[in-house]
C-alpha cells in the first residue's frame, strides 16, 4: 500500500498599497479619496498623447522608507519602464511601473520568529475604477485614482498557511502605519492583495493560482484555505496540468473561480519609460540618515515588552497595534510597574484617557497599597468619567484601615445578618461583605473580606 504523500503549501503576496503623498505620482492633481467622478485629473493622468510624467519625490522617499524598514538593498540605480495591457481604465494602454530595477530589493519581514523573504519593493502608477451600476449594461470610468501613487511588495513563496498570510498582511499594515506613508485600509482599497498559492510533494507540484478580489484580511485568508483544500484534494489531477491560472474570490459563495491564463512578464512586453531618466536614490537621498530615522518598528517593539518588561502576549499585541498606546505605555513604565500599568491599560482600558502624570501617579498609588483595585473600578473610574479630577478623587478616598478591626465591627453590628448566614442563608454574607466595602468606600479587597468573615464568625 502506498504511503500517503505529504502536500506543502507555498504561498506568496503581492500587496499594493496606496501612499498618501499630497499629490498623484506623475502630476500634480491632489491625491485624495472622495469629490466628483474624474474631479482630480488633467492631461498626464489622463494618458492624453504628448505629456511627459515627473517622478514624485515624495513617493520615492516613501518606497525606499519601506524597503529600508524591511531591511532590503537600495540598488544604486533603479528605474521606470513601461507595463502593457488593455483594460478600460487603463487610458495609455499601458502603466508606469518598475521591473528590473526596482527601487528595493531582498529584504525581509519577521513573523512569530519566521522570516518572509521580500523579492522587490517598487513605485508605479494606480489604475482607475470602474463603476457598474445596478440593471444596466454598461460601466461607468472615474479617474480620479489614475495616478496615485503604489507601493508594491511582492514576497517569496515563504507562506506556508493562509493563517500566516493573514499574519503575514496585518504586521506590513501595521509597519506601513508606524512609517506614516500609508492608512493602508482594505476596506477603502488602500491596501490591495493578490495571492499566489501551490501545493508540492517535494517532486511534484500544482500549478500556481493566483487569487485576486480579496478585500480583507478575512477574505485572504478564506480564499486561500478553500484554495488549499481543493488544491489538496485534486492534487494528483492537478500536478499534470502545467501553466498558471489566475482566479477571483466570490465572496458571496466563498469559493473561487477562474478568470484566465496568468500573464507571464513577457505578455506585457516591458520596456523602459523613455520619458522618465535613469534614477539613483543615493545622489538625492542620504540612506543611512533615512535608517536612523526609522521609528522602533513593530517587532523591535515586541522585543522590548516582552523582554524588558515580561509582559502577556495579549498586551504585547494591544500596545504594539496602537502606535499611541505603546508611546504612552513606554512613558508610564519609566517611572512605575510596567507589567501593572500594562493590565489596567489593556484589561481594564484604562490610561490613555488619562494624562501621562496622573496615570504614573494612579499606579504608584496602587503599586504601593495605598489604593485598592476595588476602588479603582468601582470609584476612580466612575468618577473620572463624570470629569472629576484624579488628584480630587485621591484625596476623598479613606486612609488605610485594618481589615481585621473592620470586619469584627461590621460583624457586631450586624447580628441579624449573621444568625442568618449561620442559617445557611449565603445572601446575608454578601450583605457583611458589602457593608464593609461601603464603610471603605469600595478600597478592601472583597476576597480577603469573604475570607476574614467566614473565619471570623
Amino acid at each position: 500500500m502506498a504511503m500517503p504523500q505529504k502536500l506543502q503549501t507555498k504561498i506568496g503576496l503581492e500587496i499594493h498599497i496606496e501612499l498618501n503623498t499630497k499629490t498623484k505620482m506623475f502630476c500634480r492633481c491632489p491625491n485624495k479619496s472622495g469629490g466628483n467622478p474624474n474631479q482630480f485629473t488633467c492631461p498626464i493622468c489622463l494618458g492624453y498623447p504628448g505629456v511627459l510624467p515627473v517622478p514624485n519625490q515624495k513617493a520615492v522617499l516613501y518606497t525606499l522608507k519601506l524597503g529600508l524598514a524591511l531591511g532590503c538593498t537600495i540598488p544604486k540605480e533603479s528605474k521606470f519602464d513601461r507595463k502593457h495591457y488593455f483594460y478600460p481604465d487603463l487610458p495609455k494602454n499601458y502603466q508606469i511601473s518598475q521591473y528590473d530595477m526596482p527601487l528595493a530589493k531582498n529584504g525581509y519581514l519577521k513573523i512569530k520568529s519566521k522570516k518572509i523573504r521580500i523579492d522587490r519593493v517598487h513605485l508605479e502608477e494606480d489604475a482607475g475604477k470602474l463603476i457598474h451600476p445596478t440593471g444596466a449594461d454598461y460601466s461607468l470610468v472615474d479617474f480620479n485614482r489614475s495616478g496615485v501613487p503604489l507601493v508594491e511588495v511582492v514576497t517569496a513563496p515563504d507562506i506556508s498557511s493562509p493563517e500566516e498570510a493573514k499574519i503575514f498582511l496585518k504586521d506590513l499594515q501595521l509597519l506601513v502605519r508606524y512609517l506614516q506613508i500609508s492608512e493602508a485600509d482594505m476596506e477603502k482599497g488602500q491596501l490591495r492583495c493578490d495571492a499566489n498559492i501551490s501545493v508540492n510533494s517535494g517532486t511534484k507540484m500544482t500549478p500556481i493560482f493566483e487569487i485576486k478580489n480579496m478585500n480583507s484580511f478575512r477574505a485572504v485568508e478564506s480564499a486561500l484555505k478553500y484554495e488549499e483544500k481543493r488544491l489538496k484534494d485534486n492534487f494528483n489531477d492537478l500536478s499534470k496540468i502545467k501553466g498558471k491560472r489566475t482566479l477571483t474570490w466570490l465572496e458571496e459563495f466563498q469559493r473561487t473561480e477562474e478568470m484566465r491564463l496568468k500573464e507571464e512578464a513577457s505578455d506585457y512586453r516591458y520596456f523602459p519609460e523613455p520619458d522618465i531618466p535613469l534614477m539613483r536614490p543615493a545622489k538625492v537621498f542620504d540612506l543611512q540618515e533615512l535608517k536612523t530615522a526609522l521609528p522602533l518598528l513593530p517587532e523591535q517593539r515586541r522585543k522590548v515588552l516582552k523582554e524588558k518588561y515580561s509582559l502577556a502576549d495579549k498586551e504585547v499585541e494591544v500596545l504594539v497595534n496602537k502606535q499611541r498606546w505603546f508611546d504612552y505605555f513606554m512613558s508610564v513604565a519609566a517611572k512605575v510597574d510596567g507589567r501593572l500599568a500594562a493590565d489596567w491599560m489593556v484589561n481594564e482600558n484604562l490610561g490613555t484617557t488619562l494624562e501621562v502624570n496622573d496615570f504614573i501617579l494612579l499606579i504608584s498609588q496602587l503599586q504601593k497599597g495605598k489604593i485598592s483595585r476595588p476602588f479603582v473600578k468601582q470609584t476612580v473610574i466612575p468618577a473620572l468619567r463624570k470629569g472629576k479630577k484624579l488628584n480630587k478623587i485621591l484625596k476623598e478616598a479613606p486612609s488605610s484601615f485594618d481589615s481585621k478591626a473592620l470586619v469584627k465591627k461590621i460583624i457586631a453590628s450586624n447580628q441579624d445578618a449573621v444568625a442568618n448566614y449561620k442559617k445557611g442563608k449565603t445572601q446575608a454574607l454578601q450583605f457583611l461583605i458589602g457593608q464593609v466595602m461601603r464603610e471603605t468606600r469600595g478600597q478592601a479587597d472583597p476576597v480577603e473580606i469573604e475570607a476574614l468573615l467566614k473565619k471570623m464568625i
